[in-house]
């Protein structure tokens, strides 16, 4: 005789509902059918929770819909294939084309939703279908011309939605609690509560409404906090521009653009505005240098901005030229000195590396090649380097050698390219030609720098105490908000709630802390806004090819 088979383990939580009903049915015959009402009322909660909210259509059921819906159009689609299209609007069928009716061409779109607005007004629209038009609409990547029907739709038909239901889903009261979401503006409310520090809101939102990770709202999100945050007084502005230029690197090349027109005005408008590392890296990785074959989104800026970026720029290579590049890696902190008198006075330059820093293994001189300044010097020796720049009507070369002569060029009649990626210099041969040669000893009679400076005077080379700055001093910026308070630039960093995050995300994280590296989230997410502004929040950065890290 064959055993009987055992019967199989049932899960914990389909146990206790199997065993709650068998009370419920015991009761009932016992003291009739109202029995227990409170334990009903605790199964019929516990069902809900367990079954997502929404239609729960298949894809077949999806596709044929879809299929049919282009074969007929929306007037001869059955309740059940409208059921169908409204669950699967985000959905790609292979047999159309790959393309979702959320992407379809007008026509369709107002098709669709002249068929839905009809449901609606002979009540034959059932709320899971009107749930699954709020995920589809929360699900879209972009917003088409079909989402903003969508979105006017939901808007105009929700109060009827919110009051017909005796026990309302749970994600109802989060969609009532945040009705800007289906407006205009569906951020802006949003954007504000987390500049104050508060991003509950926000999360909870996404938890009970399921907002995608991908979805337009993330994005929407970053540039309104970028628009809320320049209304902001000075200190709090420069305090909430770190994570929100990270959380950028994910929106659109439009709407970063946007951004980062907005930081550069406000940030020009802060009263003793230094040089700002954050903004700085952030505008040259997209718009690279304002001076070298400028990119034109530089002339959507006041022109103080742009001169603001380009006299950055300059004292880095500067800086960097007398140090990093120097012979033997000592500073010269006196040439150094010099030039940072005449930095404003400076409309282009270039740093010309020779055979020894194009090949230099060292990571801080590496980072420097990268940058848009940074040519090859040709025809010179190999510890050679040159810092060309541009004052006035001249090109001026140093060659930051100990007595080095300083050369220069007239701009408009130059002998070579300036803007090749290899330039080679006559000056720099034996017997090459220059315009001016001026010598750089100490004598008897003093010391070259004052000297120099009354040569170059001569030339109309002047330092900027004796020109007019670019950049005047702006004052702080005009009637920022009232008594803002100061936002959380970066949320404290909470390791336990970012352990949370790695495992329910299935995040890779590689924490080399420990051995004087960083804290890594290697995973390509170069398309998941929502992470995005998370991890910024928490002081993560972004770096392309590799992902997000912090220290």
């Amino acid at each position: 005789m064959t055993a009987p088979r055992a019967a199989s383990a049932r899960p914990p939580a389909l146990a206790a509902l199997e065993a709650a009903f068998a009370t419920i049915l015991d009761a009932a015959a016992r003291r009739g059918p109202f029995a227990l009402p409170e334990k009903v009322h605790s199964v019929e909660e516990a069902l809900r929770k367990a079954v997502p909210p929404g239609s729960q259509i298949s894809e077949r059921a999806i596709c044929k819909a879809v299929a049919a819906f282009h074969a007929k159009g929306a007037d001869r689609l059955t309740s059940g294939q409208l059921r169908a299209l409204c669950a699967g609007l985000n959905h790609a069928c292979r047999s159309c084309g790959g393309v979702s009716l959320m992407e379809s061409p007008h026509d369709a779109a107002y098709d669709f939703f002249g068929r839905v607005r009809h449901a609606f007004r002979e009540k034959r629209l059932q709320i899971e279908s009107w749930y699954d038009l709020v995920q589809a609409y929360l699900a879209a990547r972009e917003k088409t011309v079909c989402c903003e029907l969508l979105r006017d739709f939901l808007a105009e038909t929700f109060p009827a939605m919110h009051g017909k239901e005796p026990y309302p889903f749970p994600w109802l009261p989060a969609l009532a609690s945040h009705r800007d979401i289906l407006g205009a503006e569906p951020c802006k409310a949003a954007a504000q509560q987390a500049l104050r520090g508060d991003t509950g809101g926000v999360e909870n939102l996404r938890r009970a409404l399921g907002i995608p990770d991908g979805s337009w709202y993330w994005k929407e999100l970053a540039a309104a906090r970028a628009a809320e945050a320049v209304q902001l007084d000075d200190a709090a502005f420069i305090a909430a521009m770190p994570p929100l230029l990270q959380s950028s690197h994910f929106l659109s090349p439009r709407s970063r653009d946007s951004v980062l027109r907005a930081f550069l005005d406000r940030y020009m408008k802060c009263r003793d505005a230094g040089v700002n590392e954050d903004l700085r890296s952030f505008i040259v990785e997209y718009w690279g240098s304002p001076a070298l074959g400028a990119d034109p989104k530089y002339d959507s800026v006041a022109p103080e901005a742009r001169h603001m970026v380009e006299e950055w720029l300059v004292r880095d290579d500067v800086k960097d030229f007398f140090t990093l590049l120097q012979q033997g890696g000592n500073t010269d902190e006196r040439k150094l000195n010099f030039w940072s008198r005449y930095i404003r006075s400076i409309d282009y330059h270039r740093l010309l590396l020779g055979p020894f820093a194009q090949a230099a293994p060292q990571p801080v001189v590496a980072q420097l090649r990268r940058r848009p300044s940074v040519g090859k010097l040709a025809g010179a020796a190999d510890s050679d380097n040159v810092l060309l720049f541009k004052i006035g009507n001249w090109l001026v070369v140093e060659t930051g050698g100990a007595e080095a002569p300083l050369f220069g060029y007239r701009v408009a009649k130059l002998p070579f390219n300036p803007d090749g990626a290899v330039v080679d210099l006559p000056c720099l041969k034996k017997g090459g030609a220059a315009d001016f040669r001026i010598l750089r000893q100490d004598t008897l009679e003093g010391m070259w720098e004052d000297r120099v400076t009354t040569e170059l005077a001569t030339l109309g080379i002047r330092r900027d105490e004796g020109a007019a700055a670019k950049r005047k001093p702006q004052g702080s910026a005009a009637s920022p908000k009232d008594a803002t308070p100061s936002p959380a630039a970066n949320v404290p960093f909470d390791s336990t709630a970012f352990q949370a995050l790695v495992r329910e995300r299935r995040l890779q994280a590689e924490d080399t802390r420990g051995q004087g590296g960083m804290l890594w989230v290697v995973n390509d997410l170069k398309d998941n806004f929502y992470l995005a502004q998370q991890l910024a929040g928490w002081g993560f950065r972004w770096k392309a090819g590799r992902g997000w890290w912090r220290n």
